[in-house]
């Protein structure tokens, strides 16, 4: 096994894990650290989301479809992201769900993990889980073994009820559930966040709604600083989190 972290992200579907995967990436980055993003998402690729559309870049699927895969391979399916050099990723393309590539099981995927575990340039691994948290091997597999487990969720109801739905299907002790550090996001301005940290059973981490969030979203430009006082707020947290919890400091 290597000396590198493994994260999982997961939570609800829009609650904004894979731009939180790729600020805590970009922090990671900014410290010199080389991070490898996996995306689980099979049904609405992220890679076309946050790069350009090429034919140069390589799927995830197409590595979990191959019969031997090596770790020359798992480089070689990598897509650098940004000008940095230090943030990679692995994921589907645009046009490509689940059914695209063959099956693959949670001995690939637990293959696959070990492989980019034993990666030695490679200082983190964060995995963007899919919201089919029982359905998606990538998933599954990942909040079983990672190091640390984010949980996100947004400060509204539909959230909520998705997370609590969830903690009944990862209540098995081999998830760690009660270990699993909460973020609360997209809070808006003067909202009342106490029903919702209650409900994930305490969050020591809570991000406010942030504009420019979202239209680095839409251009493509997720690496790029946050500006005015939401975006420093933002970030600000952003920093504390990765010292926190991938620096365990």
């Amino acid at each position: 096994m290597g000396n590198n972290r493994f994260v999982a992200i997961w939570g609800s579907g829009g609650s904004g894990k894979t731009l939180l995967t790729v600020k805590f990436a970009k922090e990671l980055a900014a410290q010199k650290k080389n991070v490898l993003i996996i995306h689980c998402d099979d049904e609405t690729p992220v890679l076309p989301l946050v790069l350009p559309v090429s034919e140069n870049i390589k799927s995830l699927g197409n590595l979990l479809a191959m019969s031997n895969s090596t770790q020359v391979a798992v480089l070689q399916h990598c897509t650098v992201f940004g000008s940095s050099g230090y943030i990679s990723l692995l994921g589907y393309k645009l046009g490509e769900n689940a059914i695209s590539y063959r099956e693959y099981s949670s001995k690939d995927v637990k293959n696959l993990f070990n492989m980019c575990r034993q990666i030695p340039t490679v200082d983190y691994i964060l995995v963007d889980c899919s919201h089919h948290t029982i359905d998606n091997v990538l998933t599954i597999v990942a909040l079983e073994t990672a190091d640390a487990v984010i949980k996100v969720s947004n400060s509204n109801i539909k959230s909520t009820v998705y997370i609590e739905s969830q903690k009944k299907l990862l209540r098995e002790e081999r998830f760690h559930y009660c270990n699993q550090i909460n973020v609360l996001n997209n809070v808006l301005p003067s909202q009342d966040t106490y029903p919702f940290r209650e409900a994930l059973g305490g969050a020591p981490y809570v991000l406010s709604h942030c504009s420019s969030l979202e239209e680095q979203y839409h251009e493509r430009k997720l690496l790029d600083s946050l500006y005015g006082k939401a975006g420093k707020k933002f970030e600000s947290v952003i920093k504390q989190l990765v010292k926190e919890v991938f620096f365990d400091e």
